[in-house]
């Protein structure tokens, strides 16, 4: 039986959690969805998590703790620091994408005007998970 893939998502926008939710569920109606209103919940729910998410996608601009923060804490925590985070903005600036790199993050996903094309990407992400070696946690 293959494990299923636990995925967690912050993001403050409730249009866009929606939305990637019905595409994770399009994708595989396995896999476990969790939901973070901003960066400050999402370390909580990794903080106080029995088993970790094998992915997090987290928005750069959110209240209390944005995307880049939250991901600097993840990196400065040694139970954390390996798991993949991507993260996932509407902004495509190189600046932006290489900042998001050089702090650590596993991937960048431009939050796409296209369903198909998110659809497309998220797919890509998590095949890329399950056959990665890099990204297998426990």
């Amino acid at each position: 039986m293959e494990k299923k893939i636990c995925v967690l998502y912050a993001d403050d926008d409730a249009d866009d959690v929606e939305l990637f939710q019905e595409i994770l569920r399009e994708i595989d109606r396995s896999i476990l969805f969790l939901y973070a209103a901003d960066g400050l919940q999402a370390l909580k729910v990794l903080r106080e998590a029995i088993v970790l998410p094998d992915i997090v996608f987290l928005d750069i601009n959110m209240p209390l703790i944005n995307g880049k923060e939250c991901l600097m804490e993840i990196r400065r925590d040694k139970y954390l620091k390996k798991l993949p985070v991507v993260m996932y903005s509407t902004s495509s600036t190189e600046n932006e994408v290489v900042r998001c790199l050089e702090l650590g993050a596993s991937d960048y996903l431009c939050k796409a005007t296209n369903y198909a094309k998110l659809r497309q990407d998220l797919e890509s992400i998590l095949k890329n998970l399950k056959s990665s070696q890099v990204y297998k946690i426990n």
